[in-house]
């Protein structure tokens, strides 16, 4: 005969809601956003730094700063932060910004940055929810 204790798969359930729960609710956690906000400010510095390389485009050498403006506002404090629903929308507060983005693509994320982002869900939900995960 083969006996399996249920409540430890019950438990395991419960504490997986927990987890499931606290990252739904990520997006809403002003450290979660800060940290973010700083990750991608450093991705911006980086695209205009390195004339897009770093996001794999090619400016040819031409300059996006005539007055610092729109790089200010993406690598600034003044970058914007919109939350839609379970989504966080990093983006200039700049009327233009779009349209210069259509001439010069300045809008991706470095694989660094890529990298940067995965580790700060999993340091932020240690941190705020006590989780035991590991990140490999």
């Amino acid at each position: 005969m083969l006996k399996i204790d249920l409540s430890s798969l019950q438990d395991v359930a419960r504490r997986l809601k927990h987890d499931v729960e606290l990252i739904q609710d990520l997006e809403q956690n002003d450290y979660f956003r800060e940290v973010c906000r700083d990750i991608i400010k450093k991705n911006f510095r980086e695209v205009w730094s390195s004339q897009g390389a770093s996001i794999n485009e090619d400016w040819n050498e031409r300059t996006l700063v005539k007055t610092g403006n729109l790089r200010d506002s993406l690598t600034t404090n003044r970058i914007n932060i919109t939350i839609t629903r379970n989504t966080l929308i990093f983006n200039s507060t700049v009327p233009y910004a779009s349209f210069v983005n259509d001439l010069y693509k300045f809008y991706g994320l470095s694989a660094a940055t890529e990298n940067d982002l995965s580790s700060a869900v999993g340091e932020v939900l240690r941190r705020q929810g006590k989780l035991n995960w590991t990140t490999r």
